[in-house]
Parts: C-alpha cells; sequence; structure tokens
C-alpha cells in the first residue's frame, strides 16, 4: 500500500515538474520570460535593437504616408471633405482652386496648417501603422518595447528636388533586465512628383487668378532649360469651368505624379 502511494506521489511530483518546464518554455518563448544575462550582455542587446525597431517604425510609415502623398494630388492637394466648392466624382472631388473672383485657394506645400502636407497627414491611415507595428510583439522575445507617448509625423518638401523627408516623432523605451535606452525619433525619406506638379499648378492658378488665362506655350518657354517638365493640360467642360490635370515626367526612383484642379471662368 504504502508502495503505492510512493509510487503515485512521485508521479505527481513528475506531472507537476513537466508543467512547469512546459510553462517556463512557453514563456521564454512566447517572450513573457526572458533568459536572465548579464547587465553588459543585457545592454548590448538593447542597443542592438535600436535601429530594427526604428527600421519597422519607418517600414510601417512609409507605405500610409506615400498613398496619401499620391492620392492628394487627385484632390488638388486636399484631404477630404474638400474644404471649398468642388465637383464630386464618385468618392473623389475636383475642387476649384480658383474662383470668378480671382480668389486662389492653392496651398502651400510645407507647414503645420492650412497646407499640402498638413493635408497629407490628415489623409494618412493610422489604423493601417499601427496595425502593421503589432505593439513591437515581433521583439517581445528579446526586449520590451514601452510607448511613452503618442505618434506624431511631420513631412517636408524640398523645394530643389523631389525629396520628401519624413519625420516620426514616437518616444520609445527599449530595455531588457536593468538596461534602458530611448528612442525619440525616426526619419525616412522618398521621391515624389507632387513638388513639380505642385509648381506647375501655381503657374497656373496664378496666371488664372490674376489675367484670367494660362497660356501652355509661354509655360514651356520659360522651363525650356528644365528637365522633365510636367505636362499641363486644360479641359474646357462649360463656359464657366476649365478643368486642369497636370502630368509630371517621372524622375529615376520616381512614378509619374497627378494634380487635378478645376478653374471658375
Amino acid at each position: 500500500m504504502l508502495n503505492k502511494r510512493g509510487q503515485v506521489t512521485l508521479f505527481v511530483i513528475a506531472a507537476i515538474i513537466l508543467v512547469v518546464g512546459a510553462a517556463i518554455v512557453f514563456s521564454v518563448r512566447q517572450g513573457a520570460i526572458k533568459i536572465p544575462v548579464s547587465q553588459e550582455e543585457a545592454q548590448k542587446i538593447v542597443s542592438g535593437q535600436v535601429q530594427p525597431i526604428s527600421d519597422v517604425v519607418a517600414k510601417c510609415t512609409e507605405g500610409p504616408v506615400k498613398e496619401a502623398t499620391k492620392n492628394i494630388g487627385l484632390q488638388g492637394g486636399f484631404c477630404s471633405p474638400v474644404p471649398v466648392r468642388a465637383i464630386s466624382f464618385g468618392e473623389l472631388s475636383l475642387p476649384y482652386l480658383v474662383e470668378t473672383s480671382g480668389v486662389n485657394h492653392i496651398l502651400s506645400l510645407n507647414g503645420s496648417v492650412h497646407t499640402v502636407s498638413a493635408e497629407i497627414l490628415m489623409c494618412t491611415n493610422m489604423t493601417e501603422i499601427i496595425q502593421c507595428i503589432d505593439h513591437f510583439n515581433s521583439f517581445k522575445k528579446v526586449v520590451d518595447v514601452k510607448e511613452l507617448g503618442n505618434m506624431d509625423i511631420t513631412m517636408h518638401f524640398s523645394q530643389t528636388s523631389p525629396l520628401v523627408t519624413v519625420t516620426v516623432n514616437y518616444p520609445l523605451e527599449i530595455s531588457r533586465g536593468g538596461a534602458k535606452t530611448l528612442i525619440e525619433q525616426m526619419r525616412f525619406n522618398f521621391k515624389s512628383g507632387l513638388q513639380a506638379a505642385h509648381a506647375a499648378a501655381v503657374v497656373v492658378t496664378n496666371s488664372q487668378s490674376t489675367t484670367h488665362d494660362f497660356d501652355y506655350v509661354t509655360y514651356l518657354r520659360a522651363n525650356a532649360n528644365r528637365g522633365n517638365v510636367p505636362k499641363v493640360s486644360g479641359q474646357l467642360v462649360d463656359p464657366h469651368r476649365l478643368d486642369y490635370y497636370i502630368l509630371t515626367v517621372p524622375a529615376e526612383d520616381e512614378d509619374p505624379y497627378m494634380f487635378n484642379f478645376a478653374v471658375e471662368k
């Protein structure tokens, strides 16, 4: 009888050890428990994850920002809903950038409010970015990543090249054991035809708002020494409306860019 009780006890102890062991292995694999390392090794691990984590944030942000940058041109530089009078085409709106009175609604490129860059950020799909980052779950087996604040994105368009600089202000704490480091900011660049298309749109809208006319031949002559001059096409829809479609000639690592708007005659 005692032997049987002893065997049962041994089986119970063995089962407990197996369950606890399996739980530890599972926790380590899932990142809930990390294998202990020295403070020096922990600091090396933490420092080594700064760039990969920054890269993930940049990669997850780049796609939605690029998509918003492309789509904004189809609505004359505005996000939806367009804040000026516009013609609806399904989900898109063609804004009147110039009114009969001569008022010119074209936005400047850079700045925090009432600019093309601000409109792009309004249209950027933040949900897609957050889902892509996924709480940094891909790093939890190695380090802990803690958000210290909300994500804030800014962007700046170069005035002399197609380069766009995007800055992601996203304070993060990376830690393992007692080792910690902070990330405040990530930055990446991409090329866009928006600057060239917008520059052509400024010429068109300024001409239409002052002289109520835009001469394409004069435009071409003025830009004869420039390469890849955007093509400007004007279509008279009715006596009171002229639609403009500006299409860039893409440079290397750049897609064609279209900038559309209407002018009230």
